[in-house]
């Protein structure tokens, strides 16, 4: 069984996501009834667990109201050699720990966009060239970090996915685990491979 965990800021409590033998152990806010999975349980992984606490093969950084709550997110994608997917929030941490830049965004709020493949990679493998996504963009990712390249974009902005060149590591604006977004679970099963192949 594969282990990954999936935290966000200010969480309250977990669920369980599988797939087949795979199993995406899932942090989520109170009253996210919006997210996908079968149903809740009671131990939760904290985003200020210390990065020695943590023993995954992956690791999903998901949503959250702002960057200075994000915990300890830095640290694990500074000191963890497992694979990382950055959702919204944890794409912004990912992309300010390695020198990228965050900004205020033109449209707030959740809304549906079309995102444009430009890249499949292995996690956007199998999606097609556009996507009807759910995403905010309160704030976005308006500078690639070093060592990093663009794998989608939309018309609101320039930078919707990106990977690191060398490690395993992924962010997406959008959120994949919404049932508004399309290719969401396939997003999430493709990183699931990814965790399994690098155990």
């Amino acid at each position: 069984m594969c282990k990954v965990y999936h935290l966000m800021a200010d969480i309250r409590r977990g669920e369980d996501v599988r797939s087949g033998s795979k199993q995406l152990r899932s942090v989520q806010p109170p009253d996210s009834s919006e997210h996908k999975g079968p149903g809740f349980c009671e131990d939760d992984l904290k985003p200020d667990a210390t990065p020695e606490k943590i023993e995954a093969d992956g690791l999903i950084l998901g949503g959250g109201p702002t960057l200075d709550r994000a915990g300890n997110c830095s640290e694990y994608l500074k000191r963890l050699k497992i694979p990382i997917l950055g959702i919204c929030l944890g794409l912004q941490v990912m992309a300010e720990t390695f020198g990228g830049r965050v900004e205020k965004g033109s449209i707030g709020g959740y809304a549906e966009v079309v995102v444009e493949v430009l890249e499949e990679d292995e996690i956007l493998k199998g999606l097609p060239p556009k996507v009807k996504t759910w995403a905010s963009h309160a704030d976005q990712v308006v500078r690639l970090p070093p060592e990093f390249r663009v794998l989608a974009r939309s018309e609101v902005c320039e930078i919707e996915a990106m990977r690191h060149e060398t490690r395993p590591l992924y962010g997406v604006q959008w959120h994949p685990e919404v049932v508004h977004t399309e290719g969401g679970i396939r997003l999430l099963e493709n990183f699931i491979e990814v965790c399994r192949e690098r155990r």
